[in-house]
């Protein structure tokens, strides 16, 4: 195994807007770490996860435009969600790419949200081999760019396999996808899926979201308000705020 393998993916400082995880109090992860997934979106991207430890994971992209790429000791952030077997996973990637994934293992179903900078959209295989040996490389052309527009993933996704394995165990992503493909036609062949994705989840229903408009508190004491317009656009806090002052100003006339 490489000694980059040991290596935690993290980034410099110039985007290390996400670092390691921070527990909130009472959260418990435990039913999340040790886990080992294989899914599929509903795009047809198949990706893989293996959630390390508390605070890293390993990962390889089977297909897509970054398929074969892979990456050993990224660091992420999960926090419980409400529900059963409910988490949330998010990472910033050395080359700009911030993911957001929502985990519910009962359901075997997923939802990402990825956000991948211009130059990896443009040319994702680029970044589509063994991360941790082209850590400079990743930065290069990260830093070259272009980094916008961003082009964003808003994806659902169906868990193939779902296998407990035992936490910190490098033996669960240590070939590259292309030397795991038969071993993945194998798993596919026995987990085949059954059912169309919006058979599975029914109707995307947000009536309930739109029209509200919402106040929050972080845990680090920041305030944040937001009114949700449609089931595609929102009006974020600066924005109330000077719409406000505007009412304010012609009530006052």
């Amino acid at each position: 195994m490489p000694e980059s393998e040991t290596v935690p993916m993290v980034c410099d400082q110039q985007t290390a807007t996400v670092g390691p995880a921070k527990m909130w109090q009472g959260q418990d992860i435990s039913g999340l770490t040790g886990e080992h997934l294989i899914y599929k979106y509903e795009n047809g991207w198949v990706y893989e996860l293996y959630v390390k430890n508390a605070t890293t994971i390993d990962y390889r992209f089977h297909s897509g435009p970054v398929g074969g790429r892979w990456v050993k000791n990224q660091l992420v952030n999960v926090v419980q969600l409400s529900g059963k077997d409910r988490y949330k996973v998010s990472w910033m990637e050395p080359t700009g790419t911030a993911v957001s994934l929502v985990v519910n293992l009962e359901t075997r179903q997923q939802h990402a949200v990825i956000f991948f900078p211009q130059w990896v959209h443009q040319d994702g295989s680029q970044i589509a081999t063994f991360q941790n040996d082209h850590l400079d490389q990743m930065m290069r052309l990260r830093n070259a760019g272009p980094t916008y527009p961003i082009f964003v993933v808003d994806e659902f996704s169906e868990m193939i396999l779902v296998e407990r394995r035992r936490v910190k165990d490098e033996n669960v992503v240590n070939v590259s996808p292309q030397e795991f493909a038969p071993t993945l036609a194998t798993i596919w062949a026995a987990n085949r899926l059954t059912h169309k994705f919006g058979q599975k989840w029914g109707p995307r229903d947000t009536s309930d979201l739109v029209g509200k408009r919402l106040n929050f508190t972080y845990a680090n004491g920041w305030h944040h308000e937001l009114y949700v317009r449609s089931a595609s656009s929102i009006t974020q806090a600066s924005e109330l705020r000077a719409q406000r002052r505007t009412k304010q100003r012609t009530s006052s006339v």
